[in-house]
């Protein structure tokens, strides 16, 4: 325990040290991304900050094959382990001061971030957390005080299990079942969304419309896009309230998911089962933002969420007959989503490695038989559905935010400590370190040990991704996973007056942080629930493709939809570029050539510029639309400059024949 806790510390300390050394550069990201991305994003050189979870990953590497060369060699915990855990307390409320401040929050005013019915996170002051922290406490006493009363504690377990059921299927029905509604959207919040959707879902439908796999880039699920465009191949595309409803029936699996996976794992512990559920149920509910921000939802998180809860029900069972189930699972993960399905085969490595009940090359073997499995299940998939067998590399090669994210895309720096964040990583940090050291002095892990530093070794691989963009919104996938780690926090104070009672440093992390979070984002959720249950019918004049929107936001699409068609109709093959790349399609069925379908998303790189002026050029497009600069459906300023660009670049064979019905109609020199 005294060693992996030195050793947690040390490396929290070379990261931070790390970040703080290694000074961005401004430059860099201006030369490497597109000038509008750099500024639309806010965008960070964040390589410092990964490299120093790099590091952390690499001295965790470097020392566990150091204390492997070295082992069996057990690491007793010396005397002042005990004089650390009576004043680990005192510590943690310290360093819980230090980090509110550290954020530069302020001390009062409290803001729900949220875009129409769906809630994106809670920004609460100083004074807030503070109070909700003491509440928190209070909550702890009242547990302990019910524990000494039997009856009374089973009531209040079963009236909170029910509410809990109620919660989550009141959010689990009215986001899946009612009409998405955009009230009070602005043109430039739904380019936001469309810009998401463009870049993700709607790789689904153009794999229906019968491109092939591979030519297509994909942002966020392999798997799911070859799925739905199946689907949509056979019944039709969507329309955008369709596929927000996909993505909210994702979210209710997952909902549904983490109560199971977290039920099965804590077993006859309510409380920790409590605990663990609503600290992420409003993250991962149907109500939330995410449906709108594809890469925030199920559509790139289902695989994982469902990938945690089969080593939940499967871990205690034989590892000859878990390897395989693993790996076939590891691989649809993978499938699924690339990013998160490797940091979650890496957790399941570490677990076979860590069960060795035969020989290790026995498990490997049969994780990778299973592995295989699921790749072959893909492609039988694809051929069935598609009519072609998947090109593998081509597959690879059409999923390029993993590269993107690595070279710093969309990058934000630290600015300051988030309590929760440093409480999950630092937990994670300090297993992970504890299980090498336990492994190195020749213990033989059960399961659940097993499974418990496997999924710690998850948290810290994939805090890759919160390093690489520190923000609330980035910390949830965490959250989910840490929910299976959390049950070492749900332990109730001793019994005795409850001034008598000592809270360690457990019930510190629980009051101050855990129960914060909770309440905060429960608030949130619930709000979104009150909101969604308040919408009234929508009028036929404001659905536009499913969804609700305001009028007046309404009628300005439908007259852009009709102009977009009328131009298809008198001009023949044309190109057209907006902030409104995912509707126009759908509500036209006007699509142009380009493998681009939203320009001003894809090129991301300074250098693919020139390559889209090539591509423009190769259509040899009797017309070039941009929207009209003027107009409210124009987007963000970024949209507005990058499309300026793209047309002063096209300027030496398409001239400006004038705007056009909220499109600046651009057609080839010399045509009539």
């Amino acid at each position: 325990m005294f060693w992996a806790a030195l050793a947690c510390a040390v490396l929290l300390l070379i990261a931070a040290a790390v970040v703080r050394l290694i000074p961005p550069d401004p430059a860099y990201l201006r030369a490497t991304f597109t000038i509008e991305h750099v500024e639309l994003l806010g965008m960070f050189d964040n390589r410092g900050q990964q490299w120093a979870h790099r590091i952390v990953v690499l001295l965790l590497a470097l020392l566990a094959a150091a204390l492997w060369i070295a082992r069996p060699r057990a690491y007793p915990n010396p005397p002042v382990t005990h004089f650390g855990l009576r004043y680990a307390g005192v510590a943690v409320l310290i360093m819980y001061v230090a980090a509110l401040w550290s954020e530069a929050r302020p001390f009062v005013g409290d803001t729900m971030i949220v875009q129409g019915r769906y809630g994106l996170f809670p920004a609460l002051s100083i004074r807030t957390l503070l109070l909700l922290g003491l509440f928190g406490l209070l909550l702890l006493h009242i547990w302990a005080s019910l524990s000494a009363q039997e009856r009374l504690a089973r009531l209040v377990t079963r009236l909170a299990l029910g509410g809990t059921v109620a919660y989550l299927l009141a959010l689990a029905s009215y986001g899946v079942l009612k009409q998405p509604g955009f009230g009070n959207f602005t043109p430039g919040l739904l380019s936001g969304v469309e810009w998401h959707y463009t870049g993700s879902v709607a790789s689904a439908d153009r794999i229906a419309a019968g491109e092939r796999l591979g030519e297509v880039q994909i942002h966020a699920s392999i798997l799911g896009s070859v799925l739905l465009g199946i689907w949509e191949r056979a019944t039709g595309v969507l329309d955008f309230g369709g596929h927000i409803r996909v993505l909210a029936t994702l979210q209710a699996l997952m909902l549904l998911t983490a109560a199971l996976a977290y039920g099965v794992w804590y077993r006859g512990r309510p409380g920790a089962w409590l605990v663990a559920l609503l600290l992420v149920v409003p993250w991962i509910q149907p109500l939330q933002a995410a449906v709108l921000y594809p890469n925030q939802s199920g559509w790139r998180f289902l695989a994982l969420g469902a990938g945690l809860a089969v080593l939940a029900f499967t871990h205690a069972r034989a590892i000859g007959a878990v390897a395989p189930l693993l790996g076939f699972v590891g691989g649809l993960a993978l499938l699924w989503n690339p990013e998160t399905g490797i940091v979650l085969n890496g957790a399941y490595v570490v677990f076979v490695v860590l069960r060795r009940a035969q020989p290790l090359w026995r498990n490997a073997t049969f994780y990778a038989t299973g592995f295989a499995g699921a790749f072959l299940l893909f492609a039988l998939i694809a051929r069935a559905g598609l009519g072609y067998w998947p090109d593998v590399v081509a597959l690879a090669q059409s999923v390029p935010l993993i590269g993107n994210f690595s070279k710093g895309y969309g990058g934000l720096p630290f600015r300051g400590v988030d309590p929760i964040a440093l409480l999950v990583f630092a937990h994670a940090l300090y297993l992970v370190l504890r299980g090498i050291l336990d492994w190195a002095s020749g213990k033989a892990f059960s399961a659940r040990e097993a499974a418990t530093v496997a999924l710690a070794a998850l948290i810290v691989a994939w805090a890759a991704y919160y390093f690489k963009a520190p923000h609330t919104w980035n910390l949830w996938s965490s959250l989910l996973i840490y929910g299976f780690l959390i049950g070492e926090l749900v332990r109730a104070p001793g019994a005795g007056p409850w001034w008598r009672r000592p809270l360690s440093a457990r019930h510190l992390l629980l009051g101050f942080v855990i129960i914060p979070a909770i309440v905060a984002t429960s608030v949130m959720a619930l709000a979104s629930l009150a909101r969604a249950a308040r919408q009234p019918p929508c009028p036929a004049a404001q659905s536009v493709s499913g969804v609700c929107l305001p009028t007046e936001l309404a009628d300005l699409l439908r007259a852009k939809a009709d102009a977009l068609k009328a131009h298809a109709a008198h001009h023949g093959r044309i190109l057209y570029f907006t902030a409104h790349p995912y509707l126009m399609p759908q509500m036209t069925g006007v699509v142009h050539p380009l493998r681009q379908r939203d320009a001003f998303a894809d090129i991301v790189f300074a250098a693919e510029f020139g390559q889209l002026v090539s591509d423009v050029h190769a259509t040899d497009a009797a017309c070039v639309l941009f929207d009209d600069p003027g107009s409210q459906l124009s987007g963000y300023e970024a949209h507005r400059r990058f499309y300026a660009r793209l047309r002063a670049a096209l300027s030496d064979r398409y001239e400006p024949r004038g705007i056009q019905k909220g499109w600046d109609v651009n057609c080839r020199k010399g045509a009539a």
